[in-house]
């Protein structure tokens, strides 16, 4: 397991309670993507869960049998229990997924992909967790040809407890299909009212922001293939 830490975010007096807030709108747009027969009455885990707002927001939306978030941020996973009410869902300390003793049929990350340096072994360990057909869902933004890109990851590497890893959609794909997995990926939608108040906390102009939007952000749907052994 990486060292842990108490929050993931640290920027002032803004916290994880900020990224929680800020995130509920897309989470609400990545959970009316997903396929609900991957969901409803399915074991799933969060990998990266945080506060565990989106396992709370999907359950809420479609319920599941049980979910299992996992993330490194020890304040922030406390703050999770305190707020699961009588949701079925329990927190793990890790960033490994066997740490949970558990299988899934599903798995989902938001906006966590971006700060995995090994996708090779990132894919490895949810083979190893998903049953036969298990599907992994995660939303990814490939900054590759963003102009803010450097100022995005400087950003990052200055308040997030990891770094930003640069990785790009292809990196993420041939990653997972070399560990067995189908990849697919559908393109997230855009708001229609755009909010361009504090685009400059990670983008140089409004411009690049809307780019990220329109042309960068996809949720990745990787399938464990058919016959191939955990």
């Amino acid at each position: 397991m990486t060292k842990s830490y108490e929050v993931w975010w640290q920027k002032g007096q803004e916290s994880d309670d900020d990224m929680a807030r800020d995130h509920q709108e897309a989470w609400e747009r990545t959970i009316q993507m997903l396929d609900t027969e991957d969901i409803k009455d399915k074991r799933i885990l969060d990998f990266g869960c945080n506060q565990g707002g989106f396992l709370r927001q999907m359950y809420d939306t479609v319920p599941f049998e049980e979910g299992v978030g996992i993330d490194l941020a020890r304040a922030s996973l406390k703050k999770a229990e305190e707020l699961k009410g009588e949701r079925p869902l329990t927190y793990v300390l890790t960033d490994t997924p066997q740490d949970t003793h558990k299988t899934f049929h599903t798995a989902v990350s938001t906006s966590v992909l971006y700060l995995i340096e090994d996708l090779r072994q990132h894919a490895k360990d949810l083979k190893a967790v998903l049953q036969p057909n298990g599907v992994y869902y995660a939303t990814f933004a490939d900054h590759t040809d963003n102009p803010s890109r450097q100022f995005m990851n400087d950003t990052i590497n200055q308040y997030g407890a990891t770094p930003s890893q640069n990785h790009s959609l292809k990196d993420i794909v041939d990653s997972f299909v070399a560990e067995g997995f189908e990849v697919a990926v559908i393109k997230e939608p855009v708001p229609d009212v755009i909010d361009l108040t504090h685009y400059s906390d990670f983008y140089l102009s409004p411009n690049d922001y809307l780019r990220t939007l329109f042309e960068e952000s996809f949720l990745i749907k990787a399938r464990v293939k058919e016959g191939v052994n955990l």
